[in-house]
Formats: C-alpha cells, structure tokens, sequence
C-alpha cells in the first residue's frame, strides 16, 4: 500500500493542486519574487540551500518531484542539476565551496535535464527518488544555460530569510560556470518549494532466521528477506508480544516506551548486516520478534516471531564473512587477527609470532549436535612472515600448536610439533575423531599455539574449521575416481586416470574409528581387500595432492 503526500514548504498557491493533501509551512518572514533558483540571468548559476525539518514536517519517504512558483515565466527550458541530501546539518557552516557540497558522501544527483514551465509552475520528476527520513533537506541547483544569459530571466517565489542563518549560498557567473573551489556568498532568500513524496509502506515480513544454540548459547541470522529490507529486531525477555505505533523513533539496545517491560531493541537496519549472537541462560523467557520498517519509520502490520529453543548446530567457520572474529568466537594472549588473503579462499585466523608475541589461543563459538560418529576438520599452516606466503616456516622453528574441545572438561585432541609438522607453503588438512568426548552437551574447539624467542617472524594460518558428523558426510569427488562394486563382500577397486601414487587412503567405520590405512601403489585399478570388515556402511577418504575424495561404499 502506498501513500501519496504533497508537502509544500512554504505558503504559496495551490489551487492547481486542492485534490492532494497540503501541509503548510512558513518559517520566513515576507514572500518576495527573486530569480533564484533558476538564476538564467547569468550564464552560470548555482544555489545550495537548506530546509529544516521543521519546515517540512514530514517523517519521511521518497521525494520524487519537486515543484518551483513561477512569478513571470519563458516559453525555453531550462537546462539544469539538481542535487539533494537528508541530512541533520542545519546550516552551511565553515567554507563550503560548491564541489564540496556536490560532492558530500550524502548527496545524490536526482535529475540531469531540461525543465519547462507548465500553468506557472516548472515541475521536475526526479530521475532517482530520494530516500528522505523526516530531517534536514539539503538542495543545490546547477543551472547551466550558457553565453551571459536571457534577458529577461523567470522569476520564482522565494521567502527572505536571515543572513546569519547561512541557509543559502550562491554562485554566479558569464561565459564560464564558476570555480567549484570558491565558497559561496550568503544569500538572504531561500525558493519556495513543493515536495511531492511517495510514503510507501514496508513489506509483510517473510524472513526465517538460522538458529544455532547451545545451553543457552543462540546465534541468530537473517535468511529470506531482500538484503537491503530495513528490518526491526525485539528481545521480548517477559515473552509478551512488543507494539509500535507508526512513526514511532526507536534506539538500538534500549527499551522502548511503547512496548512491553523489559523489551529490548537489539537491532535496525539492513537485513544483510543481522548477524546477532547471545548467552543467556534463562531460555525459557525469551522471544524474538521481526518487523520490517519503511523509510518514512512505518512498521509492518505483521511480525515474525522466533522463540528461543535447543537446536542442533555443527560449528562450520572459513572465517571470510568479516574482518573481525565471528560472532561467538574469542581470542586471549595473542592477536588472531582476521588476515584478507591468507586463507584457503579469502580469510583466515591468522597470528604473526615474532620476539614480541610469544603464545596465543582462539577458541570457536559453542556448538552441539555432535554425534559418536563426530570429526574435526581443520586446516593450517605456518609461513615466513617476509615474502609472504612464498616461505615455508622450518619446522625447527615451531614450537606446539595444541588443540583442544572444551566440554566441561578440557581434552586434547592433537598437537602440532616440530616432529609431525610438515613444512609446506601450503595448507595441510587434519581430521580428528571427537565422538569419545560426546556426551550430548555442548562444545568449543580451542587452538593454543607456543613460539620461542629468536626462531623466526612467521604466521601460523587457521581455515576452514569444521565438526561433521561421518553419518551426514556428502560424497565428494575431485578426481574422478570410480569405486566398485559397491556393495561388496570382499575386495573393492578404485578406477582413475589421475596419478595416484602415494595418495592416502583411510577405511573409516561409522562409529567414527580408523579401520584401515593404505597407501596408493599407482595403479590404474587399485584394489582394497575388505573382507575382514564386518557388514555394515563405510566411508572411504582419499587424500591426493591437497584434494579429498569422499566415497561411501556397503559391505555385504
């Protein structure tokens, strides 16, 4: 549903306009008829002015014309820019020049064209509605009608206005438009205008949202709605559905008047930037609710409620969603930064050990879901610092990299050496039985790492962090690489054009254990004997050359 509102700024006829609503408003002081702003007495003009919201008394929409009151008028278009900003500045304060305002972060060139005079008024449609959010409306005109001008030039309704109130400047000039790098001189009048605004209303909601959470822990994120919807996100702790009132102004992470008790607002803005995550140990009375909201703060009629419960959710982290930790994972004694580049794809957990770091750890968000049949996969690598990553760290240089799963209990899984460290540029893949530690609770991975003074400037790289339960594991193939016959009672034979010589190949059971580990001879038909297996699904991992196959294959 959309609403279509006229709001005149300032009092001038409107007779040609009676069937839409009017909105007077007359900050100035006396109406005098002036050139401006579409001075075509000169060649070159330029005007920056400013209406406050108090002129304009409206909370806001999309501005899609504006309308000028033509005193006396010519029958030529005039050719011409129009720029305009939502914006809370109230006055041109300081030495604004006219390339500084064209050129503001806020402002936006809404028409490039030629407009005409139409019964006393020059309407322009704007190319690009502007998104205005009931403040400060900043309008420059660039008028550009070249030579020295018309004479005689229209003349347009104006209001006088103080000069120390700064809410006008002006340019002028013949033959050449004026240096943009010269500030304007004030003027004492400000046009007379009418805004026609597009005031239309939010979308139903339709999002759903992810939800991961752990004894308490709850990691929320926006799925199914447009990344730009602007949406408006609740904590109802007393469980009681919150209410807006249209047009109500809201603050992010403080309770709102016009909802419930203890109903917080712990979001507002674009869907895309959502990504919330919380602790809070009383899970029973807390719900979320989800509104989206239009430009002009009106709300949807209806909402998405989630309620906080126990839901199932693996840790899966390739760390290249943001340039700070993700939400729900922390670091101590030792900056894992967020590294652009020195991941497998994009980011990675990245620490810089040198004489002045010594020891640092991160630990994951808590997760849960895991099953008896439950691996950790992780990658990593340590890399000279100078000429990165071009240098492989000596192993002589490491001291440990110990990781560990918090379930109460602090367990290590594996440790990183000098003695099983592989030095290589590139990332190697660890996997790690973890279903001996679970107990049906919830989990965090830990990565500590040690370094010794005077053995080098290096980084230690953390991607791809992963826990998968082996009875959900997908099947994958890189190498084209053909088992048969699948089931099978007593050998099973790998087919593959690739060099396969010195691939590694586990027999992994569904209980998650290791049953089997071979080493690939090269052999374009390379059989494994499974006859010593008891019947059952198995899965059958495949490392060559940093790839991994994953093929699952039923023992008869």
């Amino acid at each position: 549903m959309k609403k279509i509102t006229w709001i005149f700024v300032f009092l001038f006829s409107v007779t040609a306009y009676s069937q839409v609503d009017q909105r007077i408003v007359s900050p100035g002081t006396v109406y005098t008829d002036e050139l401006w702003p579409l001075n075509v007495d000169w060649g070159y003009t330029r005007m920056a002015s400013i209406y406050w919201d108090s002129d304009i008394n409206h909370t806001g929409g999309q501005i899609v014309e504006v309308l000028l009151n033509g005193v006396t008028t010519v029958s030529d278009s005039i050719p011409m820019k129009l720029y305009m900003m939502s914006t809370s500045m109230d006055l041109w304060s300081g030495d604004w020049t006219w390339n500084g305002i064209v050129t503001h972060p806020l402002m936006e060139c809404v028409f490039d064209g030629k407009v005409a005079f139409q019964n006393g008024f020059c309407k322009v449609v704007l190319d690009t509605p502007l998104d205005y959010f009931g403040v400060t409306l900043n309008v420059a005109w660039e008028i550009n009608w070249g030579g020295t001008g018309l004479d005689p030039a229209p003349t347009f309704t104006n209001k006088e206005v103080s000069i120390a109130s700064r809410r006008s400047l002006v340019w002028t000039s013949n033959t050449t438009p004026p240096a943009g790098t010269v500030v304007g001189t004030v003027s004492d009048v400000i046009p007379v205008l009418a805004l026609r605004i597009n005031k239309p209303g939010p979308d139903p909601v339709t999002s759903t949202i992810a939800a991961a959470m752990c004894g308490g822990y709850d990691s929320l994120k926006w799925t199914n709605n447009a990344a730009n919807d602007s949406v408006i996100i609740v904590a109802s702790y007393s469980g009681q559905k919150p209410y807006f009132m249209n047009g109500y102004s809201f603050a992010v992470g403080y309770p709102i008047d016009a909802m419930h008790n203890l109903d917080t607002v712990i979001f507002k803005g674009k869907a895309s930037q959502f990504n919330y995550y919380h602790h809070d140990t009383d899970v029973n009375h807390r719900k979320y609710y989800f509104w989206n909201y239009s430009i002009a703060r009106q709300y949807s009629e209806s909402n998405y409620a989630h309620t906080w419960g126990l839901n199932e959710g693996l840790l899966s982290e390739n760390f290249d969603a943001s340039t700070s930790l993700p939400i729900g994972w922390t670091m101590f004694m030792g900056p894992f930064l967020m590294m652009p580049g020195h991941g497998v794809t994009g980011n990675a957990a990245s620490i810089n050990f040198s004489d002045a770091v010594m020891i640092g750890s991160v630990t994951s968000s808590r997760f849960c879901g895991a099953e008896s049949d439950s691996y950790l996969r992780f990658k990593y690598r340590y890399v000279n610092k100078t000429g990165y990553p071009s240098t492989a760290t000596p192993a002589s240089s490491i001291v440990s990299l110990n990781i560990s799963l918090d379930n109460g209990v602090t367990n290590t899984l594996y440790t990183v050496t000098n003695t099983n460290h592989v030095e290589s540029t590139n990332y190697a893949t660890i996997e790690i039985p973890i279903g001996s530690y679970v107990d049906g609770g919830s989990f965090t991975i830990t990565f500590a790492a040690l370094h010794n003074s005077g053995t080098g400037d290096y980084y230690l790289d953390i991607d791809d962090v992963e826990v998968y339960n082996l009875s959900s594991v997908e099947e994958i193939s890189q190498n084209s690489i053909i088992l048969y016959p699948n089931p099978a009672s007593e050998t099973i034979t790998l087919s593959t054009d690739y060099e396969m010589y010195g691939s590694k190949i586990s027999v992994i059971g569904f209980s998650g254990q290791t049953l089997k580990n071979i080493t690939h001879n090269g052999s374009a038909q390379f059989t494994i004997d499974i006859s010593d297996l008891p019947t059952g699904l198995y899965l059958l991992r495949i490392e060559n050359e940093g790839t991994v196959d994953m093929r699952k294959f039923i023992k008869l």
